[in-house]
C-alpha cells in the first residue's frame, strides 16, 4: 500500500489506522488517570471508551455462540424425561421419535452457527484489544519523550522495557478475560434463573444462592494479599530487569576490569530474590486453588444429593434431576472462573499501575514560559553548583567553573568523578540542586531548551 505525506495511512495491515493510533495516544496520555489510581477496573474500562458498540456486538455474537452449552442441558433433561415416558408407555413411541429429531435438528443449528459467530466475536474483540494495546504501548512512548531526564534516569531502561512490554501486554490480556468471564457470568445466570422461574423450584434458587456468601469470603480472604504479593514480585522484576540491561551494557567494562565473576555473584543474588517472591507468590496462588478446589466439589455433592432426595420424593423428574445437577456445575464453574481471575486482576490491576507511573507522571519538561536562545554563543558558568543523582550522596559539591564563549577545555578525572554529570547539567538534563549555572547568562532553568 502506497502512502503519501498529506494523509495518514493504514499501516497496520488493514484494521489500525496512524489517526486512529495518534487520537487514542493522545488521549491515554491525557486521561489515563482522573483522580481514582485506587480503581485499576474504572482505568481499563476508560481505555475503552470509544469502543462500546464493539462491545455490544461482541456481546451479541457470544450469546449465539455460546447458545448450544446454555441450552444443552435443558435438551438433555427433555431428551431423558422422553426416554424415561416411551419405556414406561406415557410417551408414544412415534411422538417419542417426532420430538427427539426436532431436539437433534435444532442443536445440530446451533452447533453450526458457533462457527461464524465466534469468529465474529473474536474479531470484534480484538479490533478494540489489540488498537488499545497499541494505543497505550505509543501513549507511554510519547509520555517518555515529554518526561524530564531524571525522571526516566530513575526508572532505568530495564524497567521501562518491561512496563511498554510485559506490562502492556499484562493490561490486554486482562481485558480480554474480563470480557469472557463477564458475558459467561451474566449469560448463565440469566438462563439458569429463566429455567428457576418457568419450572417454579424456588427450592434450587436457595440452594444455589447458598454458594454466594461462601464465595464473597473466599474472595475477600485472598484478594488483598494477592495484590500484595504480586506488587511485590512487579517490583522485583522490574528491578531484575533494569539490573540485566546495566549489566549487558556493561560488559566491556566488566570484562576489562576482570569483574566476571563478581558480576555474575551480583546477578545471582539479584535473580535468587526474584525467585523467592516468584515461589511465595506461587504457594499463596495453590493455597487458593486448592481451598476453591474443595469449596466446589463439597457443593458439587451435597447439589448431588439434595436433587436426589428431590426426586426420591416427586419433586423433580430424573430430567429436571439431571438438569438442576447440570446447571448447578456450570454455576460452580461461573465461581471458579470468578475465583480464578483473582489472581489475574491482581496481576492486572498491578500492570495497569505500573504503565500509570509513566502516564501519571507531572515530571515533565516545561518549557511555554521560558526563555528561547535564538544564538548560542556557548558560555558557561557554574557557582558553587551542588549536584547528586541521589540526595544524600553528592557528585558536584560547590563547583565553580567558567567557560568562555568559543573556548575549549577538557575535563579529566577517574571514573565517577563528575565530568558526565557536568555535560548532564551543560544540556539541561539535570539542574542544580543548589548553586546556580549560567548559559550566555541566562539561568539554565529559565531557558527553553528545545530553542
Amino acid at each position: 500500500m502506497k502512502t503519501t505525506d498529506t494523509a495518514p495511512q493504514d499501516k497496520h495491515g488493514g484494521y489500525f489506522t496512524e489517526k486512529e493510533l495518534l487520537e487514542l495516544e493522545d488521549r491515554f496520555v491525557r486521561q489515563y488517570y482522573t483522580g481514582d489510581k485506587r480503581h485499576p477496573v474504572r482505568t481499563l474500562l476508560r481505555l475503552y471508551k470509544g469502543y462500546y458498540r464493539k462491545l455490544i456486538v461482541c456481546s451479541f455474537c457470544y450469546l449465539i455462540k455460546d447458545s448450544p452449552s446454555l441450552l444443552l442441558p435443558v435438551v438433555t433433561a427433555e431428551i431423558m424425561d422422553l426416554v424415561v415416558g416411551a419405556t414406561t408407555g406415557a410417551v408414544a413411541l412415534q411422538q417419542f421419535w417426532q420430538r427427539l429429531a426436532i431436539y437433534c435438528g435444532a442443536m445440530i443449528g446451533l452447533f453450526f452457527l458457533n462457527i461464524p459467530f465466534h469468529y465474529m466475536y473474536i474479531h470484534n474483540r480484538s479490533i478494540a484489544s489489540r488498537t488499545v494495546e497499541a494505543g497505550l504501548r505509543g501513549a507511554v512512548v510519547k509520555k517518555l519523550q515529554r518526561l524530564t531526564i531524571r525522571c526516566t534516569s530513575a526508572m532505568r531502561s530495564g524497567r521501562i522495557h518491561s512496563k511498554i512490554i510485559r506490562d502492556v501486554d499484562s493490561i490486554h490480556g486482562l481485558f480480554d478475560q474480563l470480557v469472557d468471564v463477564t458475558l459467561s457470568v451474566v449469560f448463565n445466570l440469566a438462563v439458569l434463573m429463566t429455567v428457576i422461574i418457568v419450572k417454579g423450584s424456588w427450592e434450587m434458587l436457595l440452594f444455589y444462592l447458598l454458594c454466594v456468601p461462601v464465595t464473597v469470603f473466599i474472595s475477600r480472604r485472598f484478594t488483598r494479599r494477592f495484590s500484595e504479593k504480586n506488587r511485590s514480585f512487579r517490583k522485583e522484576l522490574e528491578k531484575t530487569s533494569s539490573q540485566v540491561g546495566d549489566m549487558v551494557e556493561m560488559l566491556p567494562v566488566t570484562r576489562a576490569h576482570a569483574l566476571e565473576d563478581t558480576e555474575v555473584e551480583r546477578m545471582n543474588r539479584r535473580v535468587g530474590r526474584l525467585a523467592d517472591r516468584g515461589l511465595d507468590l506461587d504457594h499463596y496462588i495453590a493455597l487458593f486453588g486448592s481451598a476453591n478446589w474443595c469449596t466446589i466439589q463439597f457443593f458439587s455433592l451435597v447439589c448431588l444429593a439434595f436433587t436426589g432426595i428431590m426426586a426420591v420424593l416427586g419433586r423433580m423428574t430424573i430430567g429436571e434431576m439431571n438438569l438442576y445437577t447440570n446447571y448447578f456445575a456450570r454455576f460452580l464453574a461461573i465461581v471458579n472462573t470468578v475465583l480464578g481471575m483473582i489472581p489475574n486482576l491482581a496481576a492486572g490491576s498491578e500492570a495497569i499501575a505500573s504503565v500509570g507511573e509513566i502516564l501519571g507522571s507531572a515530571d515533565e519538561e516545561r518549557n511555554e514560559e521560558k526563555e528561547a536562545i535564538g544564538y548560542l554563543r556557548g558560555e558557561y558558568c557554574f557557582r558553587h553548583v551542588v549536584f547528586g543523582y541521589e540526595e544524600d550522596r553528592p557528585v558536584l559539591q560547590g563547583l565553580d567553573l567558567h567557560v568562555a564563549a568559543g573556548e575549549t577545555i577538557a575535563l579529566v578525572g577517574e571514573s565517577g568523578s563528575g565530568k558526565t554529570t557536568i555535560l548532564n547539567l551543560v544540556t539541561g538534563f539535570y539542574l542544580p540542586q543548589s548553586g546556580s549555572l549560567t548559559v550566555d547568562g541566562s539561568d539554565i532553568g529559565t531557558i527553553d531548551l528545545d530553542s
